[in-house]
């Protein structure tokens, strides 16, 4: 047998977990039926390009969900789909995966949020590639300190001390993206009990898979501004919070940004209940206005503080340098340490060597400006052809990031919608993904950041014609 997807070798997601979402999605899609012995370890490894372990921590984690059965001496063999774990809650995982993340040919790609490859600074990352290389030291390929090298870690907080983010190299942690960044929270905060944590009644998918198997997830309504605050102080009032997850600028799936009161408002909440900010600051670089939003983090308290602030630099310069950073409260900084260390090995130095390079050279800045205005001419590019389609609307206008938020009328027949959407090649994530429990089924995210120009006139061209298509009859 053969494997039919391929993958995405510009995600950051890890390879082992797009290994496993490929060989589940074809398990329930029937293209690996019951019974089937799966390829060895080392035939999938060389069929992917992957080392061993890659495929070792695929099969493991299918084995553990009942996917898959090992029989020692004859191999992997699917298993009847009747004992697949969560099998429904887990297929909006499978979908966006499928549609976000793996790439299919001829198709407009809506799910996808991140920059396109013709955006890449591939020439800089030779460039600085070949400095490591001439530098002639192979330590840089040996594990790193687990907190990250330490240049690195000095050029970062000079950096992140531009958004008001006053810390010192002793007290960032670099890891591999903000999958390890939020595990490494998450471990902090599930030694004991399972945590109460809050999010956003819309929220970033991998993040809500995370939180879904570990904690107890209570969700907030959001404004213009920000969360729907009184309705959080309620809550707050009768349920002891750990903490609470959000991206604050251009947020994930809506594109919303918390006003600056509002901003101040949460650091207050947290000292007067007693809860921690797990702030996600992945996209508040793509801003399209003069001045980069700031971050919570930024009115945090020094000598009490309640923001574990956490941000990825795989967006602004290209997936596969899987490099990002954590600044957590002082007091746990030993704890969070050694948990990291225990979540597998340190991140890759030659990619951290290559980070700082990027971050100290003067084309860094050239480079997010370009970004910048080109995420800026597709988003009104994109605005202004939506604004012609009737029975939808873009609830919030973004000053930044990569998506829109859409709402579509009672009118149009949902099921309809998807079916011909998926039919004429155009993919889009299904609105359930965001949603950790009751999801609003009239509502989908349009990320605008990898198409052209050609392509989002040929998406909301499709578009248009789908939503026409789709209209309930009276």
């Amino acid at each position: 047998m053969k494997y039919h997807l391929e993958f995405d070798r510009d995600s950051d997601e890890k390879l082992y977990l797009q290994l496993y979402k490929i060989i589940k999605y074809e398990i329930l899609n029937n293209q690996l039926r019951e019974g089937e012995r799966l390829p060895s370890i080392r035939q999938t490894a060389m069929r992917f390009k992957v080392n061993l372990n890659t495929v070792i921590q695929a099969y493991d984690i299918l084995e553990n969900e009942n996917y898959i059965m090992k029989i020692i001496g004859k191999g992997c063999f699917v298993l009847n789909k009747s004992n697949i774990i969560s099998d429904e809650e887990n297929k909006p995982i499978v979908d966006n995966f499928y549609e976000g993340q793996i790439k299919i040919m001829d198709n407009i790609n809506f799910a996808k949020g991140t920059l396109a490859p013709d955006y890449f600074p591939f020439e800089l990352y030779k460039r600085f590639a070949n400095d490591i290389f001439d530098a002639g030291d192979p330590g840089i390929f040996e594990y790193q300190n687990v907190q990250g090298i330490s240049s690195l870690r000095k050029v970062v907080a000079d950096a992140v001390e531009k958004n008001d983010i006053f810390t010192n190299s002793e007290e960032i942690i670099i890891t591999s993206g903000t999958q390890q960044s939020l595990n490494t929270i998450l471990n902090f905060f599930h030694q004991n009990n399972k945590p109460n944590i809050v999010v956003a009644n819309a929220s970033y998918p991998n993040a809500l898979h995370l939180f879904k198997k570990n904690c107890n997830i209570y969700t907030i309504s959001q404004k213009n501004d920000g969360w729907d605050l009184e309705e959080f102080e309620m809550l707050l009032k009768t349920v002891n919070i750990s903490f609470i997850y959000e991206v604050f600028n251009f947020q994930n799936p809506t594109g919303i940004t918390w006003s600056d009161t509002k901003k101040q408002a949460i650091i207050e909440l947290a000292h007067r209940y007693n809860f921690y900010i797990v702030e996600d600051d992945s996209f508040a670089d793509f801003y399209f206005g003069e001045t980069r939003p700031v971050p919570v983090k930024s009115f945090d308290k020094w000598d009490n503080e309640k923001v574990f602030y956490l941000k990825t630099f795989s967006k602004i310069i290209m997936p596969g340098i899987e490099t990002a950073m954590l600044v957590c409260p002082k007091k746990y900084l030993k704890q969070l340490i050694l948990i990291k260390h225990s979540l597998g090995t340190t991140t890759t130095g030659f990619n951290q060597k290559i980070l700082e390079n990027f971050l100290t050279s003067e084309e860094f800045s050239e480079h997010s400006e370009r970004v910048r205005r080109i995420l800026k001419e597709k988003q009104e590019y994109l605005l202004k052809r939506i604004s012609k389609i009737k029975n939808v609307e873009v609830l919030f206008k973004p000053k930044g990031g990569f998506f829109i938020w859409i709402e579509v009328s009672p009118k149009i027949n949902l099921e309809n919608f998807i079916a011909f959407c998926k039919e004429s090649n155009l993919n889009m994530l299904n609105s359930s993904i965001f949603f950790p429990a009751q999801w609003e089924k009239n509502k989908f995210r349009l990320s605008f950041s990898s198409l052209t120009l050609e392509e989002l006139e040929k998406g909301s061209l499709i578009l248009k014609s789908i939503l026409e298509d789709s209209i309930n009859e009276e």
